[in-house]
């Protein structure tokens, strides 16, 4: 399977990506919908760019119910940026200490 990506120019394929993770990375990210330009600039991966971590662009509709239906690949899961329970793997030890923190 080949798809377009934050961090390829062109097509990239899913052993390549894996090969791109980054250390401690808990899945491969993906969004989907609209076109490839939009999904670009969307401001649900701006988390993902500042923390340099490779995002699928998924463009075309047969990739969302295909990546709807497969959850892994191989033994890395594959996430939706848009879902809630996905920013939590973005969540890293400074993030949690300073929610602790009280405010003055």
């Amino acid at each position: 399977m080949r798809v377009k990506s934050t961090k390829a120019d062109g097509w990239t394929n899913l052993a390549d990506v894996k090969s791109r993770m980054k250390e401690g990375q808990k899945g491969i990210y993906y969004i989907t919908g609209g076109q490839a330009e939009v999904l670009r600039s969307s401001p649900l991966l701006e988390i993902y760019r500042k923390k340099d971590m490779e995002v699928l662009i998924l463009d075309d509709d047969f990739d969302e119910i295909v990546f709807g239906a497969v959850d892994k690949y191989q033994d890395i899961e594959l996430k939706a940026v848009n879902k809630s329970s996905t920013g939590d793997d973005l969540k890293d030890e400074s993030d949690s200490a300073a929610k602790e923190r009280p405010r003055n």
